[in-house]
């Protein structure tokens, strides 16, 4: 038996009224893996119109029609995102993720619905009229036995985006795939079906590999046996260093933007250049951010070794903090292996394990003691800047005495 929330049941009782509404899916996985979920997919049967649908759905709350040739709505029941839509069947006609030609299915007929779904494990469903688990293609038994197969060899090539997916259940459920769901896999990398695939469907799935997996290495060392080298042939570079993923996954910061730009950091600091650094992420997303991040990041790769390689000084640290986060730097030093605590000890007591710190003097003082604005004034500052690094004042006062010196005022 499925735990249904609490919160959900009216909305479900009110669409049995008039059909059957099936919960299908994640939701449906994960409950029998015992792992909380608060996204809810809702497959609705015996209702025919979309309009019908609808007006029952929106009792509950504003409903947001998300996919029109799907007639798929979206609501927020008390934190539970539910999306809910007509049971249908799909037919590719052209390319790309919205090529495809939508029938709703007008009898009860879970089979046939769930024979659209990618994997056997995500085609399990929960008769919430009837109170039972629809298992035609034998999910339940995938899941026990950790394998991964599709259900369907002729819809599974329609969307080559299950390739990446695949990779993706396989490292958060460890699981292994079939060796005819490999051969699929390989199939659509070969054929480069995969070149219809925008890169931000790509990197939605990495993120979920990187973010949501204990063991991502589990997924990066299917890239090779799948073929995907043809697209990213980078992580050749990478050969047995993807374990170091894994222990990322325990220094995460909680901050997903950040955990993303490390994760991709303890990738590509394996890379001979920034060349290929930067070849990789063009290819999986347009995110300025996190490619400005992971550029500046892999440039300062060795950094911390070229510091220990000598006498730790404040002034090094000083310098450093001011082209790089040195945390994140330690970070993924630490995933890969190596531990600085000298530098972290250091940084700590300056206060410039996260940031650089404020200048003493400013361009104010500058005009303050008459100067008037030029391109010296770059000159100056940096100057005074590198002067607070090495510890020659520390406070304001002193600050504007060595100014004076500087400039012979």
């Amino acid at each position: 038996m499925i735990k249904i929330p609490d919160a959900i049941k009216p909305i479900l009782d009110e669409i049995n009224k008039y059909g059957v509404a099936v919960i299908v899916g994640g939701f449906i996985r994960d409950a029998i893996l015992g792992i909380k979920s608060n996204d809810i997919d809702i497959e609705v049967f015996n209702i025919k119109n979309p309009d019908i649908l609808q007006k029952l759905v929106q009792k509950f709350g504003s409903a947001n029609l998300v996919g029109k040739n799907f007639g798929v709505f979206k609501i927020n029941i008390k934190g539970y995102m539910l999306d809910i839509a007509l049971a249908r069947v799909e037919k590719k006609i052209s390319s790309g993720h919205k090529g495809f030609e939508v029938s709703f299915i007008d009898n009860f007929d879970y089979k046939q619905a769930a024979k659209r779904r990618d994997f056997t494990i995500n085609s399990i469903g929960y008769d919430t009229k009837t109170d039972k688990i629809l298992d035609p293609y034998n999910g339940i038994v995938d899941l026990k036995n950790k394998i991964l197969n599709y259900v369907n060899e002729h819809s599974f090539i329609e969307d080559p985006l299950r390739v990446f997916r695949a990779i993706v259940f396989c490292a958060r459920f460890n699981l292994t795939c079939t060796d005819s769901l490999l051969q699929k896999c390989k199939f659509l990398a070969d054929k480069h079906y995969i070149d219809e695939l925008a890169k931000e469907r790509i990197f939605g799935e990495l993120q979920k590999l990187l973010l949501l997996s204990k063991n991502p290495s589990i997924g990066f060392k299917l890239f090779i046996p799948m073929h995907l080298n043809i697209y990213f042939p980078e992580l050749l570079y990478v050969k047995n260093n993807f374990l170091y993923l894994d222990n990322m996954v325990k220094l995460k910061t909680g901050d997903k933007k950040i955990d993303i730009i490390l994760m991709l950091c303890v990738i590509v600091f394996d890379f001979p250049s920034l060349y290929e650094t930067n070849t990789f992420l063009d290819k999986i997303t347009n995110d300025k951010y996190i490619k400005k991040e992971v550029q500046n990041l892999f440039l300062h790769k060795t950094s911390l070794q070229n510091i220990t390689s000598s006498k730790i000084t404040n002034y090094k640290i000083y310098k450093l903090s001011t082209t790089v986060n040195i945390k994140h730097l330690l970070l993924i030093n630490k995933a890969r292996g190596v531990e600085y605590k000298s530098i972290k000890t250091t940084a700590l007591k300056l206060d410039v394990l996260t940031k650089k710190i404020e200048p003493i003097i400013s361009g104010k003082d500058l005009i303050n003691l008459g100067l008037k604005p030029s391109k010296e004034f770059s000159v100056i500052l940096n100057k005074a800047y590198d002067a607070q690094f090495r510890e020659l004042f520390f406070s304001k006062s002193d600050a504007m005495r060595w100014l004076k010196n500087y400039l012979s005022l």
